[in-house]
């Protein structure tokens, strides 16, 4: 699949700056989604926290050598953005259906029904002249909510009630984008907050697990078992979603964990799994995380690499 060009996206969103359409949606905890409407005169204002800062971040990146890469959780690297086919997260298939359905089918957010507090998301929808759209998400934290019950409001020389509903402080960081059956990660967090993308992963974690079994004989404290030592090991999980079990043998594991003098204990055909600690110790081994510099000699363990390969464009 070619790598999402979000260089050229900026750009012509920025031609059409002046004419795209831009809807607002909000979505609940239930993976609801409602269409909101807002005050002409927010216009501006609703465009630049939602394209015109994130089309700024996109621009400036460029000037300082932003990298479009390849998701990887673990990737901590600054000037990056990181991408994943919509297909890859299901509930952004889920999302992107109900955005695409008849305007009059999809529900029109009202807070005498809908308490704001069920909301997690809020979601942008650009429309360009030619037809083309593309969605902006950002995640709503509810302390960044004043409730109306709750607040008082500032007004010259006293507090008063505040009288609306709520009020949200919609941050002015990029987030999430996607366009072209491509999601665009610019904040990792806040990105598998918005999908509930780590569920996804231990879900997937736990598929790798069963296919490690398969491939491998682990000896274990006794009631124990491999999916039990997941728990709470988000680099343990993210780890996992990379790992191929037939692509090793224990024979190549074993001449590894003796290279790199491992502390691994491989027995009578079996592997010797104590703790969570363990694990993640086969499983860097299983995704070949051990590398020797060539120029120093120095050997390390890595918790991300990247192959060096001709962009495919």
């Amino acid at each position: 699949m070619p790598k999402p060009d979000i260089f050229l996206w900026a750009n012509q969103i920025e031609e059409a700056k002046d004419e795209i359409l831009l809807d607002l949606f909000v979505v609940d905890h239930d993976d609801q989604v409602y269409r909101i409407n807002y005050e002409t005169d927010l216009r501006e204002q609703v465009m630049q926290q939602f394209v015109f800062n994130m089309l700024s971040e996109i621009r400036r990146g460029a000037e300082l050598g932003l990298q479009v890469r390849e998701f990887d959780a673990t990737d901590k690297e600054e000037l990056i953005v990181m991408y994943l086919p919509v297909t890859d997260v299901p509930k952004s298939i889920d999302l992107l259906q109900n955005l695409t359905i008849p305007p009059d089918d999809i529900p029109l957010y009202n807070s005498n029904e809908v308490d704001f507090a069920s909301i997690k998301t809020i979601v942008g929808r650009i429309k360009t002249p030619k037809g083309k759209e593309s969605y902006i998400l950002k995640t709503i934290y509810q302390s960044h909510v004043l409730k109306g019950k709750k607040s008082w409001a500032v007004e010259g020389t006293r507090f008063q009630r505040f009288e609306e509903t709520a009020a949200l402080n919609v941050g002015s960081d990029s987030q999430v984008l996607i366009f072209e059956g491509n999601i665009m990660v610019f904040d990792t967090k806040k990105f598998e907050r918005i999908f509930d993308y780590q569920q996804h992963k231990n879900l997937q974690a736990e598929i790798v697990l069963s296919d490690i079994e398969k491939n491998f004989k682990f000896e274990l404290p006794e009631g124990v078992k491999l999916s039990d030592l997941l728990k709470g090991r988000r680099r343990l999980i993210t780890k996992l979603q990379k790992s191929n079990p037939s692509m090793a043998t224990e024979a190549l594991l074993i001449e590894t964990a003796e290279d790199f003098e491992v502390e691994l204990e491989f027995a009578s055909g079996s592997i010797k799994i104590n703790n969570s600690s363990d694990l993640e110790t086969f499983v860097d081994l299983l995704n070949d995380n051990f590398i020797q510099s060539q120029m120093t000699g120095i050997k390390y363990v890595v918790a991300s690499k990247r192959s060096i390969k001709k962009d495919t464009k």
